[in-house]
């Protein structure tokens, strides 16, 4: 896993219009040892676009959960 700032996001969001968390997600998922249980939370979807950028490749596997939490 790897944190980047909100600035550094953006800009490759720009660049690839959200390719880059999918293709982050398929580099994590060659290199971890995984099965038809396992669940990998990616966390901050940003734009729309990376979200369906990672359901190009992994299709019904896929459900996103937006959480709105109370700015307390």
């Amino acid at each position: 896993p790897f944190l980047l700032t909100a600035t550094v996001g953006e800009n490759l969001d720009r660049k690839t219009k959200g390719e880059w968390v999918r293709d982050g997600l398929i580099q994590f998922i060659y290199k971890t040892p995984v099965n038809e249980k396992t669940i990998i939370i990616v966390d901050a979807i940003r734009i729309p676009e990376q979200i369906k950028k990672i359901r190009q490749v992994y299709r019904d596997k896929v459900v996103h959960i937006h959480l709105d939490p109370p700015m307390e």
